[in-house]
């Protein structure tokens, strides 16, 4: 297991290649997993979602209106929302059961974050 991010933070923990197109990918928010039921995702769809919410960010245009870390059926057990204040995403975290997180990080982190984890499942499934 690989973990990409900071562990005090929002961070992703990569798996090995399990089957040829699915790979198991852990999302957490500091010790919290927003993945708890499902962790296998289809990558090239991951990628594609990943590339998408990553050129919003790039462009600090985010639809606040839609979900964040809309990802496919991976993401299914939590629900994220982003609004973009400055340079700061505030994001809600909302996990089956009614939990809630909230948190303020740098959309640079963000952006770091997402380039890691795409070049990591593009290298893994290349």
């Amino acid at each position: 297991m690989k973990v990409i991010g900071q562990k005090d933070s929002l961070h992703f923990v990569m798996g090995t290649n399990d089957h040829e197109q699915l790979r198991d990918v852990g999302i957490f928010y500091k010790d919290v997993s927003l993945t708890p039921v499902d962790r296998m995702a289809y990558v090239p769809q991951f990628i594609c979602s990943m590339k998408n919410e990553l050129e919003e960010l790039r462009n600090r245009r985010i639809n606040e209106d839609a979900f964040f870390l809309n990802l496919g059926p991976t993401t299914d057990d939590c629900s994220a929302r982003i609004k973009l204040v400055g340079g700061q995403a505030r994001i809600s975290f909302d996990i089956e059961g009614g939990v809630v997180f909230l948190t303020s990080l740098p959309i640079t982190y963000l952006v770091e974050l997402y380039e890691k984890v795409i070049n990591n499942l593009e290298h893994k499934n290349a």
